[in-house]
């Protein structure tokens, strides 16, 4: 009996040390209010200036997948649907322990004053990013801008990067990145269009943030870029 405890208490302590050693990250919940009626919690947790969490409004039992950046402007987010498809736009600071910003809807640009108050903050566990590959999409509304990110293995650090996106309607301007094989290291990309366009893309759990340096030697189409925040819709090789 003592033989079958002690081997007991070795597995829970071996655990935990394992768990302890792992890379965590605290997420952080806020409750409040968006306009003056519409009673919301959001969750928040940030990476290296990337944010991704969820949104829940008092109306629905289900969450809405939050994907962003933080700087120091603030907050930027954007609702996804499960298809990609960005339902809202929030942009905000935190003011001493709450958030303050805007929430405004991609179809109706109509804005919404939003305050949500800190309510508590958790440790969780780092996402692995042990599966990067697959399709990451987002689009604004029935004819606004949209864009696709593929990304597919390439061996041991590497993958293949294409991005294809375009502008809202009528001008439908392009901006493409061909298929580049790149090296990924701690979650991040970096790849070159011509001798100018210099191109980040980060990758944050089901996400792809995509910034560029300079986007006027990329030779993309008249206001197109491929700066944003792509949502993965589907896994494996895309």
């Amino acid at each position: 009996m003592l033989r079958c405890f002690a081997f007991f208490c070795t597995l829970v302590l071996s655990a935990n040390l394992l768990y302890s050693q792992q890379p965590t990250l605290k997420r952080f919940q806020y409750d409040g209010k968006i306009g003056k009626s519409v009673k919301a919690a959001v969750w928040i947790t940030e990476q290296r200036g990337m944010v991704r969490g969820e949104i829940r409004y008092s109306t629905s039992k289900t969450t809405i997948a939050l994907g962003g950046t933080k700087d120091l402007n603030g907050y930027l987010l954007y609702e996804f649907s499960g298809t990609g498809q960005i339902s809202g736009v929030i942009t905000g600071k935190l003011v001493k322990s709450d958030f303050i910003g805007k929430w405004s809807s991609p179809a109706t640009g109509k804005d919404l004053d939003m305050k949500m108050s800190f309510q508590k903050g958790v440790v969780i566990p780092a996402p692995s990013n042990s599966s990067l590959q697959g399709e990451y999409y987002y689009r604004f509304g029935k004819d606004g801008p949209e864009g696709t990110l593929r990304c597919q293995s390439a061996g041991d650090d590497s993958a293949i990067i294409k991005i294809e996106t375009t502008t809202g309607g009528p001008a439908y301007n392009q901006a493409t990145v061909d298929s580049t094989i790149v090296r990924l290291a701690d979650g991040q990309a970096r790849l070159m269009v011509g001798d100018a366009c210099r191109i980040r893309i980060r990758f944050f759990n089901e996400f792809a943030m995509v910034d560029v340096d300079d986007e006027t030697g990329c030779g993309f189409g008249m206001n197109a870029t491929v700066s944003g925040v792509y949502k993965k819709i589907q896994g494996n090789r895309p």
